[in-house]
């Protein structure tokens, strides 16, 4: 027991944090202004009410596509279909979660899964006739019925989406012609006095002049409809208005972005995907600005699918997120697609919560049903070193000795360090008991923070920083929550910046538009990192991205993260050339 007391100060003495009580871990907590570091009693915490006609859990359909997106390069086989990642990672940019449609699996699961979604994306792609085009058509046709019934259910269709939409509402699979329009990047042009309102353009004033004078959105369609051709189709003109056009490689102007006059219909021919989450192509924009249409395009969409009144249960919907699935890394050749995500046809979700749950081996990385061990992680930044500390909470810890008496006696000696500091709050022993059974693996016992009389009171520290921001905690103590270095491009959060849009644990995570506006502050870090002069070769970071290594999702519980990379296993496939020693 007394290697865990003197884990604990060691702890104390080397992370020189405040510990705090737990409730300002289960509750979103009020940013106050630098000037404002002091607690005022009078001063309560404002955290918006959820809005109950919203839905801030959505969950977006995307369609798997014939193939293997990778021309036969990692599938053959004819009951193949494939998703780019990057329609994922666009979904959930935006706030949302995904589930895939599997094109040719049998229609009455296919529908149930689409039961289970507030929007759905048509990809591109090649396929324009057979069982694809059918089951686009089958699809869209049951999304109109649903926004007949009174449920708003947003649609992208980009690309082959779009040019497909437009053959059914047409009724003419031959309307679309040849436009030089292949692998290059475009500016898009407004028509004369459209209304960008309830488009997706809607939330791009800064963007908008931009969109129209500098090359923002990539092209890599070979079919395009002239502005003329659409207009003169009294199906399409009835359902749709023109948004935007552009020119392709030969001067010839097409229809780039198109909006249903009634319903929550968005129609792309260009790919709002790529710039931020596809770099097979030289000719895919990667500026700030860029990116900023990926993420505004996606902010839309998920906005779109929050009004939708769809609450399915949330363990079917759980049981068939795309977290069930693997994506394969197929843009180690510098070409195509960077990730995709393969299915066949009659496959059951390889990490699916029937055939996953239940003893886990704890070398696995996850924690077996009669051992739970919990982590405190704390990094000591400086040289990327990282200080852990394992406290085990075995019923048959030290022999039998009761937990409560471990952690009573912990909690003593806590105290003491607490008085002796004069800076520290600690759990009770009840608390942590409670902790220990109901908190899941990974998700901290206790928090630590600093006061900011104690962070400007540390020299070094004041030198090295400034204090951009503080929190209140749940006993109205105020600790420091943002910093910046006073030199260096260093910045430091005690809050979670990625949780806003990409964790699905906890009730108390924020997922309203503006939170994940939040998430998407990290621009800030992207932006500082494009200053960099490092200029590796490309083989070398292509066989070390993150790719190479296969996620594993650990959300079948509801709590918890996500997904994690555990990196006792092996790399994803074999052709890492080039790996740093």
């Amino acid at each position: 027991m007394w290697s865990y007391v003197w884990s604990l100060l060691v702890l104390f003495v080397v992370c020189k944090d405040t510990i705090v009580m737990v409730k300002s871990t289960e509750s979103p907590a009020a940013f106050l202004l630098p000037s404002q570091t002091g607690v005022d009693d009078s001063r309560s915490s404002v955290c918006s009410a959820p809005d109950p006609s919203l839905n801030y859990k959505p969950v977006i359909g995307i369609l798997s596509h014939p193939g293997d997106g990778a021309t036969g390069r990692l599938s053959n086989d004819t009951n193949a279909s494939y998703i780019a990642a990057s329609y994922v990672k666009l979904a959930e940019a935006g706030g949302a979660r995904v589930i895939p449609l599997i094109y040719n699996e049998p229609e009455q699961l296919l529908f149930q899964k689409l039961k289970l979604v507030n929007g759905v994306i048509f990809t591109g792609g090649w396929a324009k006739k057979g069982l694809y085009y059918d089951i686009v058509k089958k699809i869209f046709t049951r999304a109109l019925e649903r926004n007949d019934g009174g449920e708003h259910f947003p649609v992208y269709a980009i690309c082959l989406g779009f040019e497909l939409l437009t053959m059914i509402i047409s009724q003419n699979r031959d309307i679309f012609e040849k436009v030089d329009a292949k692998n290059s990047a475009s500016s898009l042009q407004f028509v004369e006095n459209v209304s960008t309102q309830g488009t997706v353009f809607q939330r791009f004033p800064e963007l908008l002049k931009k969109l129209t004078t500098d090359c923002l959105v990539m092209q890599n369609h070979q079919f395009g409809i002239s502005p003329d051709n659409f207009e003169g189709n009294i199906a399409l003109s009835r359902f749709f208005k023109i948004v935007t056009t552009c020119l392709d490689g030969n001067r010839k102007a097409y229809v780039s972005t198109v909006q249903s006059k009634i319903y929550p219909v968005t129609g792309f021919q260009w790919h709002p995907e790529k710039n931020a989450f596809e770099w097979g192509s030289s000719k895919i924009p990667h500026s700030e600005d860029a990116v900023q249409v990926t993420q505004l395009t996606a902010n839309y969409l998920v906005s779109e699918a929050r009004k939708s009144l769809n609450r399915p249960s949330p363990d079917e919907v759980l049981s068939n997120l795309i977290y069930n699935y693997k994506p394969t890394y197929c843009g180690y050749e510098g070409r195509g697609y960077d990730e995709i995500l393969l299915f066949f046809s009659g496959q059951r979700p390889p990490q699916s919560k029937a055939s996953s749950i239940g003893l886990l081996d704890q070398s696995s990385g996850l924690v077996s049903n009669q051992v739970r061990t919990l982590k405190l992680a704390f990094v000591w930044k400086r040289h990327k070193m990282g200080r852990i500390m394992e406290w085990a909470a075995r019923s048959d810890h030290l022999g039998g000795v009761p937990r409560k008496a471990v952690i009573t006696a912990v909690g003593v000696f806590a105290r003491a360090v607490a008085n002796l500091c004069n800076r520290t709050t600690v759990h009770n022993a009840d608390t942590l008991m409670t902790l220990v059974r109901s908190r899941p693996p990974g998700v901290p016992l206790i928090t630590f923070g600093i006061s900011p009389d104690n962070f400007e009171g540390n020299i070094a520290l004041s030198r090295f920083f400034k204090i951009v921001t503080t929190c209140l905690d749940g006993n109205r103590k105020a600790y420091v929550s943002t910093v910046q270095s006073k030199t260096y491009p260093v910045t430091g959060f005690q809050w979670h910046p990625e949780k806003n849009a990409f964790e699905w644990g906890s009730s108390k995570i924020p997922h309203s538009e503006d939170a994940v506006h939040v998430t998407q502050l990290i621009n800030y870090l992207v932006g500082e990192a494009r200053k960099s002069q490092n200029r590796p070769s490309p083989e070398k970071v292509l066989s070390n991205l993150i790719y190479n290594y296969k996620p594993t999702y650990c959300g079948y519980e509801g709590r918890g993260y996500d997904e994690v990379y555990i990196f006792a296993q092996q790399r994803s496939f074999s052709k890492n050339k080039h790996p740093l020693v």
